[in-house]
C-alpha cells in the first residue's frame, strides 16, 4: 500500500513539473497567463510537499516553507511595486528548491544503498 501511495506521489510531482514547463510559455499572454503559470508554479511546490510527506521531520520542515514561499510568490505578483516581497518570494523558493533537492537525493542513494546490500527499494 505504501508503494502505491508513493508512486502517486512521485507521478503528481512529475506530471505537475510537465504541465509547469509545458505551460510556462502562457507568461507572455499579460495577466491572465502569468497568474495560471503561478498557479501550477504554487501545484508544483505542493506536489514537493507532498512527495516529503512519508517522514515527519521533512514535513515539519516543508509544509511550512512551502506556505510562505507559495504566499510570497502571489503577494508579489499582485504587488510587483514591492521589492522586498520580491526578494523574499525568490529566496523562500530557492531554499524549499534546495531543501527539497537535498531531502529527494537522499532518498534516492538510501534506495540505492539499500539496493546493493540485497534489500527491497520498497519501504
Amino acid at each position: 500500500m505504501k508503494a502505491s501511495t508513493q508512486d502517486r506521489h512521485s507521478l503528481f510531482l512529475l506530471l505537475s513539473l510537465l504541465f509547469f514547463f509545458v505551460l510556462a510559455p502562457l507568461r507572455e499572454y499579460g495577466r491572465i497567463g502569468e497568474v495560471v503559470v503561478l498557479a501550477f508554479f504554487g501545484i508544483t511546490f505542493i506536489a514537493a510537499a507532498v512527495e516529503l510527506s512519508d517522514q515527519q521531520a521533512l514535513r515539519r520542515v516543508s509544509v511550512p516553507l512551502v506556505t510562505c514561499a507559495i504566499l510570497a510568490h502571489f503577494g508579489a505578483h499582485f504587488y510587483p511595486t514591492m521589492r522586498p516581497l520580491l526578494i523574499v518570494s525568490h529566496v523562500l523558493s530557492t531554499t524549499f528548491f534546495g531543501f527539497v533537492s537535498v531531502a529527494l537525493f537522499a532518498y534516492l542513494g538510501a534506495a540505492r544503498v539499500s539496493l546493493l546490500a540485497g534489500g527491497s527499494m520498497l519501504r
